[in-house]
């Protein structure tokens, strides 16, 4: 300890001590030191102790303003301030209204905390996580904890990593049956294409490998040209979906970039590991498994040895043994990208931060060169700090915001971000959507927010036309497997900038289809598909479906002679004073007897006798036929009778009767069996009817054939 005064004696090599010299100078000490630190913490340079000594404190002063203090006795008063500060009440020593651990127990009743989760670790100068590192030129991955310590809560207990621990022997990546082919013409190698499989879109794949084949329903890891990613396999679909693209950093710490993709690209697959730290027994180290942690209330159902499972009910992770799943001391830290000899990738999963949605920055056109937020006192949270601008407006100007190697070209989408540390940025990098764990759009590489985004003309000037803005308002719920939180989407029309959501931004549907509610109750949209052509989108029994135009879908005289187009009625679909026509179903008679080919019903409206033409006509010119086989009886005969009202009209129209005593077939066209007759107004039932009568011969395996034939019943 120093103190602000001088001895009084110093004593030389075998000088006498004497009682005199030393009273002199504790005396010194005392009295300079104060006495009221030393001798009695109540009093004042020795005088009798007092409660308004005892409340004596003294201001510290602030950063950049401090009051030094001289004596002891300033020290004790200026530590008795701060702790009146903290307090929150006048003097030091009053009891607090609520304790520090009251306060803890308090906070961890209002937000969930889990109890194995990463504090704190290596990170790169923009402060990524960088604290797992991949070997690239070896089947081994490295937890770097010596420059910087590792530091996370396993089961609730802190654990402190302080020297790297490598874990080797991973599992390298299949060689066999191991790729596919992109299977999408669209893709040309175009700026989009960079993020094709994210956000809601996917990449569509074939030639696809029994390796990859087997992933059906799991996420894997895939490299495509120089760019490692993870995406969820869908097999039925032929695709690859839930993509995270550049999916991490390579062992020189830089990030493995986003590639650009064209149809027929080739997808190679790789082996994806799933790294934790541990400490077992008291003993740090890292482990890594294959399968995807499953993070529930019920562990699998089928597990394999070594996978983990976070048991949400008790709040830890176990292992399975074979036997059971055992807890573990374990906590989730990232996952590895291998391919079939080097661990190439690694990713360092997030802090665990009070990441929050807030963000209330709308970002608008300013100049060619500037946009800005278009209000004052615009708020933000990025990677778990709140940066309020109050009356400020945030402008991102291209010549002085770009981020490191950003070049300003023609044609291009560029992005706006504010940074963990509150500064502005613009990046030709889209982000990536961390709604499920950082609540917001987020840069693939840095924890950096994005707030909008601008394109450039071809004079690469920002265009007002090509601004746009990202606005959260979500809910929140716990994301254990990510170390971080969940939402719930819920963006009120208010933040959805007019035309904002074009046809790109919505969600892929099946071919030859419409979005629709198809019931009559409200109800979410479903996909409505077209089954084969011809069929048109019409209600029918109080649902939407696509259907064949019947009867029912016309009203009556809804065909008006107006609708029709000069020329297209022909002479079967003449429009006489009053017709009607019926297809007859293609069929046989065979042996004598009667068969009816077809009855329609009709009335006739106008005053007096009506002449009405009852024919029998080629539906398909040309192949319209009946035919009539005698089978050798030259005596059998075949008739086609027209019956009004159940009288026969001509008992033998057009009859056909064999002769010669072969056999022969006699052809008629449709046409040949037509009838004239007066008919009175009103309801009236015309037939028609085929028949085989035997002659002396008999009329066995005697046949009538009629195909492609129509009835027709027609004023004139």
């Amino acid at each position: 300890m120093a103190f602000n005064f001088s001895r009084i004696k110093n004593w030389l090599g075998y000088e006498n001590i004497t009682s005199q010299d030393l009273n002199i100078e504790f005396n010194n000490i005392v009295q300079k030191a104060g006495a009221d630190t030393l001798s009695s913490s109540n009093s004042t340079n020795g005088t009798a102790p007092t409660v308004a000594a005892m409340q004596t404190q003294l201001s510290p002063g602030g950063l950049g303003t401090e009051v030094l203090a001289l004596t002891t006795q300033q020290d004790i008063q200026q530590l008795r301030y701060q702790l009146a500060a903290i307090t929150g009440n006048p003097f030091w020593y009053e009891s607090p209204a609520s304790t520090i651990l009251a306060i803890n127990n308090e906070l961890l009743s209002l937000f969930t905390v889990p109890t194995s989760r990463i504090v704190s670790g290596r990170v790169d100068g923009n402060g990524e996580p960088m604290f797992l590192t991949p070997a690239g030129v070896a089947d081994s991955i490295t937890l770097k904890a010596t420059a910087t310590d590792f530091i996370a809560y396993i089961n609730g207990v802190e654990r402190i990593y302080t020297a790297d621990i490598t874990l080797s022997g991973i599992t390298l990546a299949t060689a066999i049956a191991n790729t596919a082919l992109v299977n999408d013409a669209a893709l040309v190698g175009q700026e989009s294409s960079a993020s094709q499989g994210e956000y809601g879109t996917f990449l569509n794949i074939d030639t696809i490998g029994a390796s990859i084949t087997v992933l059906d329903g799991r996420y894997a890891a895939f490299l495509i040209g120089t760019e490692y990613f993870i995406a969820e396999v869908d097999i039925a679909n032929n695709r690859l979906k839930n993509a995270i693209r550049g999916a991490g950093f390579n062992q020189t710490d830089t990030w493995n970039a986003r590639a650009v993709i064209s149809n027929n690209d080739t997808i190679t697959l790789m082996n994806l590991a799933w790294v934790f730290a541990t400490y077992n027994g008291g003993i740090p180290g890292i482990d890594a498994i294959y399968n995807k942690p499953s993070v529930a209330v019920v562990q699998p159902a089928t597990p394999s040895i070594g996978d983990y499972w976070y048991d949400i009910v008790n709040q830890t992770w176990k292992k399975y043994n074979g036997v059971t799943f055992a807890g573990v001391e374990a906590v989730m830290i990232g996952y590895a990208i291998v391919d079939t000899a080097n661990v190439k990738i690694a990713r360092s999963f997030d802090f665990f931060k009070p990441y929050n949605q807030l963000n209330t920055i709308e970002v608008e056109f300013l100049s060619t060169t500037q946009v800005r937020a278009n209000r004052m006192g615009a708020e933000i949270s990025v990677y778990g700090i709140t940066y309020p601008f109050q009356t400020t407006q945030p402008i991102w100007n291209v010549t002085t915001t770009l981020d490191s190697g950003v070049v300003l070209t023609a044609n291009f989408t560029y992005y706006c971000y504010v940074t963990n540390t509150g500064d502005l940025k613009t990046s030709d990098i889209s982000p990536r959507e961390r709604k499920f764990d950082l609540l917001g759009q987020y840069h693939p590489a840095k924890p950096w927010r994005c707030v909008g985004s601008f394109a450039t003309d071809a004079g690469s000037l920002i265009t007002s036309s090509g601004v746009s803005f990202s606005l959260y308002h979500q809910s929140v719920l716990p994301d254990l497997l990510f170390q971080g939180t969940n939402i719930s989407n819920s963006i009120p029309g208010s933040a959805l900038k007019d035309l904002g959501v074009t046809n790109a931004k919505l969600n892929t549907m099946p071919a030859v289809s419409v979005k629709a509610n198809a019931t009559v109750a409200t109800a979410s949209p479903t996909d409505l598909s077209a089954a084969a052509d011809g069929l048109v989108l019409k209600r029918q029994a109080g649902v939407l479906l696509f259907d064949s135009i019947g009867s029912d879908s016309i009203n009556n005289s809804a065909i008006t002679t107006a609708a029709i187009a000069d020329g297209a009625v022909t002479e079967i679909k003449l429009a006489a004073t009053n017709y009607i026509s019926q297809n007859i179903i293609d069929n046989n008679l065979t042996g004598a007897g009667t068969f009816t080919l077809s009855t329609i019903p009709l009335t006739i409206e106008n005053t007096g006798n009506r002449f009405v033409e009852i024919t029998l006509l080629p539906r398909v010119p040309g192949i319209s036929f009946i035919d009539f086989f005698s089978n050798g009886h030259n005596t059998a005969k075949m008739s086609i009778q027209f019956i009004l009202d159940g009288s026969t009209l001509l008992a033998d129209q057009q009859s056909i009767v064999a002769s010669g005593g072969t056999a022969f077939d006699q052809y008629l066209p449709p046409s040949a069996f037509r009838h004239l007759v007066a008919v009175s107004p009103g309801a009236h039932t015309f037939t028609a009817i085929a028949s085989i009568v035997a002659g002396g011969g008999g009329a066995a395996g005697a046949q009538i054939v009629w195909q492609n034939v129509l009835f027709l019943i027609r004023e004139t």
